[in-house]
């Protein structure tokens, strides 16, 4: 049923596609942005105009990349500084935990994105994955099937799963879309990778110096793992060990991945998730790859591990697009992709804000296969928003809107999704909009 059309006016309105509008107005229709604008360009009455006061109001931030069904945990598994390889082993046995939910976990980490501003994600699911979870809000869900196996014989298996999966439609009223993510180069045969490289794709790739170690030498504390997980055959690698860079795994993320692309179909993009440990190979292959290829990076989990500094100016230098993701509540404290930005900020000053913005805004938005929808707000756009508000330490010094976003200890005191109010402790937006 259409509801009845409302605005929303904001100290400065944060369009990402535009210049920041001082008391801007975004005018919201059923699910889509309306217009964009002045109060009077937008023509709105004044009982449907909602003040929002001294914030800024963005585009729903883009979470590309986090695992929900770990949401219920209160603090990250281990100890900040711990070997991935010492940290994997607790992730495994969270998962087996016989009293987990990762249902009601789903459920508290899209709840939780919600009160972040986080109105898009890309979520990393296990089979069991719940319709009905991802549908709890509307907030925009790309459900990438993990798929974890080593064996020969389960390459046909496992391709199998990931073609049903891809092929489940949702109700009209859903915002979730399906994708693949072969979960890790040292947890999943190459020949699945290669067979469904097609497909939106998600791979976890030059995550941690033992990753490298694994690829090269076919050793090292990542093997030992894996082999105390029974799960380490001779033909682990599709084929010759050793020798192996993370080139190697780009090449195969693109195999053939182009050859259902048209006019009308373009490529999937593909997600090279965390690339801490990328070289200079691997990043000439990113910058001119076949098919769209996003690096996402995830700047607290970096911190939490205490990896090496990431190489996020020299990807910027060679244009190699960027997004932003929280991982999980496994290895971060929350989900908030705002403060994954001011991370970023802080610790690379050098760092256009502008571009930084963009990479959780429309960076995310794009690496998701979603731009058309989200990522700005744009007219005819999905009514995606979050409202951060003001303060003092951001004005300061006669800061830009941007910088006032960026310096604020401000919190998200809104969030719509699809036109629906998902967030408003204070009561800022009137019950029209609830609906």
């Amino acid at each position: 049923m259409p509801s009845a059309p409302y605005a929303l006016r904001a100290r400065w309105v944060v369009p990402v596609a535009g210049e920041p509008i001082d008391g801007g107005v975004v005018t919201i229709c059923d699910d889509k942005i309306a217009g964009v604008g002045s109060a009077a360009e937008t023509g709105v009455a004044a009982g449907d105009l909602f003040d929002l006061g001294d914030v800024a109001l963005l585009p729903g931030f883009v979470n590309a990349h986090t695992h929900l069904e770990f949401s219920d945990l209160a603090v990250p598994l281990g100890h900040a500084n711990i070997p991935l390889c010492d940290w994997i082993p607790l992730v495994v046995a969270e998962r087996r935990r016989a009293d987990r939910d990762s249902d009601l976990a789903v459920r508290a980490g899209l709840a939780e994105s919600a009160r972040y501003g986080v109105t898009a994600i890309g979520e990393i699911a296990q089979g069991n994955w719940s319709k009905a979870a991802i549908a709890s809000l509307p907030l925009a869900v790309n459900v990438y099937l993990e798929l974890i196996g080593l064996a020969a014989e389960r390459v046909d298996e496992l391709c199998a799963a990931a073609r049903h999966h891809v092929q489940r439609t949702p109700p009209s009223d859903a915002r979730w879309r399906t994708g693949i993510s072969p979960q890790a180069p040292y947890s999943v045969q190459r020949d699945v990778v290669r067979r469904l490289a097609h497909l939106p794709l998600a791979m976890h790739v030059a995550e941690s110096r033992e990753e490298l170690e694994l690829l090269a030498t076919a050793s090292g504390s990542m093997r030992d793992m894996l082999v105390r997980f029974g799960g380490w055959p001779d033909d682990a690698f599709g084929g010759k060990l050793g020798g192996k860079k993370p080139i190697d795994v780009l090449r195969e993320m693109c195999h053939d991945a182009t050859n259902t692309t048209s006019a009308t179909t373009p490529a999937a993009t593909a997600l090279v998730v965390h690339g801490n440990y990328l070289d200079g190979e691997a990043m000439d292959f990113l910058a001119s790859a076949a098919r769209p290829m996003y690096v996402v990076y995830c700047p607290r989990t970096h911190a939490y591990f205490g990896h090496d500094p990431y190489p996020l100016a020299e990807l910027l230098r060679r244009e190699i697009p960027i997004a932003i993701g929280t991982d999980s509540r496994a290895s971060n404290p929350d989900l908030s992709i705002l403060a994954e930005l001011r991370h970023v900020a802080e610790h690379s000053p050098d760092i256009p804000l502008e571009r930084i913005l963009a990479m959780g805004t429309i960076a995310g938005a794009t690496a998701l296969m979603r731009d058309d929808e989200c990522g700005s707000l744009e007219v005819g756009k999905t009514a995606d928003l979050a409202a951060v508000s003001l303060d003092d330490a951001g004005r300061s010094r006669g800061a830009t809107p941007i910088e006032q976003v960026f310096h604020s200890r401000g919190d998200i005191v809104a969030t719509v999704a699809a036109g629906r109010v998902v967030h408003d402790p204070h009561g800022l937006i009137g019950p029209a909009a609830m609906s």
